[in-house]
């Protein structure tokens, strides 16, 4: 069976402003003209693969629900597979709101917290500063009450703030969620990915991030642990694209802002123009078998094409 899949950005803007995110929030979000590009291009999609799988991403996609939802109608009008994913803040996916995209065939999607209560809101909170745990954790604790099948993903984000309290948050993930095999968990330590705030924010040594990935995954029960089982980045990925929401086309939600990830646009009647060579770049490691070029084309060693 043939597939594809797509990360949508919908919109950089957000509510909230963690203090190592690496966007710029200048991605207002997509107007109707847009919004028909992506359709577009969505059906040309559904005449070339059997599967479409779409990951709704931001900023907060949340805060594009309505046109979340729109392009959702409009995919369940042709002739191929679509499913769905959710990168969210969690702040806005209330249990109706969750159920809503759920019955439109929304597979999985990923949460984060940033340790327990009081570290978490120093590092997660609203543009006014105010914390966002108690909040985020009450709808978690909601979706319990959803219906259907999902993969409901609690990430944890762990840093020099948070490491003291990562072992309670594992504890109370296993507690709260570990009788409903539809919820998982997983850890990653926080990084400098290109923030503003990179040269004043704290990280973790390799050593201590792994004492601490081993602890909060010796607590969890193993029936909760996520694996991304490839070790082949979705950038990396030829049958992969980042849509952007004034129909620009990408491969990384990481290098959002970098030239290199500028590499085409949809057409007005949803076909596609690629930058040959740029395409090339972030799929150099399926040519070179390079392994670190296959797990992140963005950061591992290569020379870039010119802009």
């Amino acid at each position: 069976m043939s597939s594809f899949s797509v990360t949508l950005l919908l919109t950089e803007k957000c509510n909230l402003r963690c203090d190592y995110c690496y966007e710029r929030y200048e991605y207002k979000g997509s107007d109707e003209r847009q919004a028909d590009l992506i359709k577009n291009f969505f059906g040309v999609l559904s005449h070339k693969y059997d599967s479409v799988d779409v990951s709704f991403f931001g900023g907060e996609p949340m805060l594009a629900f309505h046109r979340m939802r729109e392009i959702m109608a409009h995919n369940s009008e042709l002739n191929c597979a679509f499913s769905y994913s959710l990168t969210s803040n969690g702040t806005m996916l209330t249990l109706t709101k969750l159920q809503e995209l759920l019955d439109e065939n929304l597979v999985q999607f990923q949460i984060t917290l940033d340790g327990w209560k009081d570290s978490h809101d120093k590092a997660r909170h609203t543009k006014i500063g105010d914390g966002t745990f108690n909040l985020i954790y009450e709808n978690l604790l909601s979706y319990r009450k959803a219906v259907g099948d999902f993969t409901g993903v609690i990430r944890a984000n762990a840093s020099p703030t948070n490491a003291d309290d990562i072992g309670r948050l594992a504890e109370n993930i296993g507690k709260d969620f570990g009788d409903d095999p539809r919820f998982k968990t997983f850890i990653r330590p926080v990084g400098k990915w290109g923030g503003t705030n990179d040269d004043d924010l704290a990280v973790l040594d390799r050593r201590t991030y792994r004492e601490i990935e081993e602890s909060f995954y010796r607590v969890v029960r193993d029936t909760m642990h996520w694996r991304i089982d490839t070790e082949l980045c979705y950038a990396a990925m030829p049958n992969h694209l980042l849509v952007y929401p004034d129909g620009r086309l990408g491969k990384c939600t990481v290098g959002l802002h970098d030239a290199l990830n500028d590499i085409g646009r949809i057409r007005e009647d949803g076909g596609i123009l690629v930058d040959s060579e740029k395409f090339s770049f972030w799929s150099r490691g399926l040519m070179t078998g390079n392994e670190e070029q296959k797990a992140c084309p963005y950061w591992a060693p290569g020379e870039a094409p010119s802009s």
